[in-house]
């Protein structure tokens, strides 16, 4: 891989940004913001193309899905939610009151979500129907991020300067 380090554009929006991240196909970078705004924006014309709203506080993250127009965005208002970049629109396709305070970290995993919080857990969800959590692992700190291998394994930063994996 051959970085490109050449200068592309700004883009601005009204909060601080929180997170951005490119979108599976590399055409759109979608931002969150502490405006509790999430934007789609299209590289190439320099300009947004979508703005979500639904979120009640701060949106924190946002995890693209890795081959379909679908991404996460976590909150400080304790949820997840489902988007769909086709639609274009709010709302979302799936909201869950995931956590007991605020969702710092979620990821796609096959079928499934994973969120991590500052409520020292850790929850699996069903991606079509996040009423109850799957799996929930508890921890000894507050969830900063979260990553996940090939093979499945999930790497879980905590503040408490150490990780975990499961």
């Amino acid at each position: 891989m051959r970085f490109n380090f050449r200068y592309i554009n700004r883009f601005y929006t009204l909060g601080t940004v929180s997170f951005a991240e490119w979108s599976f196909d590399g055409n759109y970078v979608v931002s969150s913001s502490w405006d509790r705004n999430i934007i789609v924006w299209d590289v190439e014309k320099a300009k947004s193309i979508a703005n979500y709203i639904g979120h009640e506080e701060e949106v924190l993250y946002i995890c693209c899905h890795p081959s379909q127009s679908l991404f996460l965005s976590t909150s400080a208002d304790s949820s997840i939610r489902l988007w769909d970049m086709r639609t274009g629109t709010s709302p979302s396709v799936e909201i869950c009151k995931a956590h007991n305070g605020d969702v710092n970290s979620a990821l796609f995993a096959g079928h499934n979500i994973i969120s991590g919080s500052v409520d020292k857990t850790a929850k699996m969800w069903e991606m079509r129907s996040m009423r109850e959590p799957l799996v929930t692992l508890k921890t000894s700190s507050p969830i900063t991020r979260m990553s996940m291998n090939s093979d499945g394994y999930i790497c879980i930063p905590m503040r408490n300067n150490h990780f975990r994996i499961w």
